[in-house]
């Protein structure tokens, strides 16, 4: 009896309801990777980086190489430095579900696919919910989960760490309204996220790093536990940036080189701007944009208009949903031609966000919070039905936007074309590599010497080698600091300049030797695991303090 009246009281809460509409838009959004077949899209790259991240896990290097930066096998088994420039967290989530379920690579990237899907509108809903009651929080989840933009990076771009990272935004933002009330709670939550944004995607960690601050000073300049969680958040990912950032200048940054004046290119005509469209899969970004302008349109100037009435009209400080709006509004127009002014005086900075339309991944979370704001205020109900209407007709406009192109049983992934990267070709390879070798023997030594391979593993070769007279070793690995080769368990000086392909060298006296060739991480890569290690002792301890408080209240 009372499980039952407990359970007719949870259907009458207002957030339950909410929360199971919204589970019918967010079924809307992921049925498509439901689907028996997989899908091929712009980017298919993610499931051969989870294989070869799980490759180097079971590999028993922790030491030397956890957390994993470079894969022994990519690029013709001379080893690339991936996971040093790419964001890993969704590979790591990846080899996490294929080590938990033992299932395939294609179903494992499946998973990785619809997480961002299931998640993001969850999350949103948390968000607005700390600002807004719960039919207007609803209506801003529902244009949230479709917005296209989302379904783009699913479903076309394969672009799964930026879906990540967009949907982890409206978590950290909620954790920042939260902290707003004095609820430490809310830092943890808004470090934790930050902290997965920035090892989710590198240039959305960037943007949404901007936002934060910008909202940290208008709003919480004073609050010294915002400061204290935000560079929480950075003292935790230091393992993945500082590495990143500090070995950046020995590699080449070809996307950077190929289209810093590129971005320029996908700027949208400004007669685009109210140019209503049916949004198609096949679309590409610049594209996406136009066919969602006016939607956006009519929510930031409208909403706008009508919140510089009422402060008019009431003397009512609305600054936070100005700030929202601006931002929003802001964000907006310099997806314009108009506006091209701005990204040429920053190119030189810009230039890394590679597509104009990249800026999608605030105003995804921007607009439908401004527009829960719009109509939390709206008194009158007949405006704020046509405005839901509205809402929720264009947001299902946007539903092609959430299917493949077209469905395959291609099963078998592999590292493509000649620098085997699954990148730009050469991207990320160190500055001293000219061309793409295929593989060889770890080692090339005169044919009158003598080896025996005790251990040949892509990350460490050790060999008994045996020579008449002073030789020549050459190790077929690209040379990229960590790389050392020790003779008879003393470190050999080793030279990468003397060929093209940026393999390394060392030279053996006369006599017999133990030679092994291994990878290790640098001091760099040491300092930062440190103080990687050392923010999560912080974070720990803050939770412990935190659940000891409420317990003792």
């Amino acid at each position: 009896m009372n499980l039952s009246v407990d359970l007719c009281k949870l259907l009458r809460k207002p957030d339950f309801t909410c929360i199971i509409i919204l589970l019918f838009f967010i079924f809307l959004s992921s049925k498509a990777i439901f689907h028996k077949g997989f899908f091929r899209t712009i980017d298919d790259i993610t499931t051969v980086r989870i294989e070869y991240l799980e490759k180097e896990l079971r590999r028993n290097n922790w030491f030397n190489n956890f957390p994993v930066r470079i894969s022994g096998e990519l690029s013709n088994n001379h080893g690339y430095p991936l996971y040093l420039f790419y964001a890993p967290l969704t590979y790591y989530v990846g080899v996490f579900f294929k080590f938990l379920f033992s299932i395939s690579y294609i179903v494992t990237t499946k998973y990785v696919y619809i997480f961002p899907l299931l998640f993001g509108p969850f999350a949103f809903y948390f968000a607005a919910r700390q600002k807004i009651p719960p039919f207007p929080a609803l209506v801003a989840a529902i244009f949230f989960t479709l917005f296209p933009y989302r379904g783009f990076n699913t479903y076309i771009r394969g672009a799964v760490g930026e879906a990540w990272a967009i949907s982890l935004i409206p978590l950290a933002i909620g954790g920042l309204f939260l902290l707003q009330k004095n609820k430490k709670i809310g830092g943890i939550i808004f470090t934790v996220a930050f902290f997965l944004i920035l090892i989710s995607h590198n240039l959305v960690g960037v943007l949404f790093t901007g936002l934060a601050l910008l909202y940290g000073l208008f709003f919480l300049i004073k609050n010294w536990d915002f400061w204290k969680f935000f560079l929480l958040a950075f003292g935790m990912s230091a393992f993945f940036l500082i590495p990143m950032i500090y070995y950046l200048k020995i590699v080449k940054v070809s996307y950077h080189e190929i289209t810093t004046t590129y971005i320029l290119k996908t700027l949208v005509p400004l007669n685009e701007m109210l140019n209503i469209k049916i949004y198609r899969q096949g679309s590409s970004g610049e594209q996406l944009v136009a066919a969602s302008s006016y939607i956006l349109f009519f929510i930031l100037i409208g909403g706008l208009a009508f919140f510089v009435h009422k402060k008019i009209k009431s003397g009512k400080n609305f600054k936070e949903v100005f700030f929202w709006g601006l931002c929003g509004f802001a964000l907006y127009m310099l997806l314009f031609e108009p506006f091209r002014f701005f990204w040429q005086w920053t190119l030189q900075y810009t230039g890394i966000f590679q597509f104009s339309w990249r800026l999608l991944s605030l105003i995804g979370f921007i607009t439908p919070l401004f527009l829960g704001f719009w109509l939390a205020n709206l008194k009158k109900l007949y405006i704020k039905i046509t405005i839901v209407l509205f809402i929720v007709a264009a947001s299902l406009n946007f539903l092609p936007a959430f299917k493949p192109e077209a469905y395959s049983y291609f099963y078998e992934y592999k590292p493509e074309g000649p620098c085997a990267t699954t990148s730009w070709q050469n991207e990320f390879l160190p500055v001293w590599v000219n061309g793409c070798p295929p593989a060889k023997e770890s080692l090339e030594i005169s044919p009158e010497s003598k080896v025996k391979m005790v251990q040949d593993t892509p990350l460490s070769i050790k060999a008994d080698i045996t020579v008449n007279k002073e030789t020549q070793l050459i190790v077929n690995k690209y040379y990229f600091p960590g790389w050392q080769i020790l003779v008879d368990g003393r470190d050999s000086p080793l030279d990468y300049h003397f060929s093209v392909d940026g393999i390394f060298k060392t030279s053996l006296t006369p006599g017999k030797h133990m030679v092994e060739v291994v990878y290790k991480k640098t001091p760099i890569m040491w300092l930062a695991d440190l103080i990687s290690f050392a923010s999560f002792g912080i974070l720990a301890r803050l939770i412990c303090r935190i659940s000891f408080k409420k317990q003792n209240y």
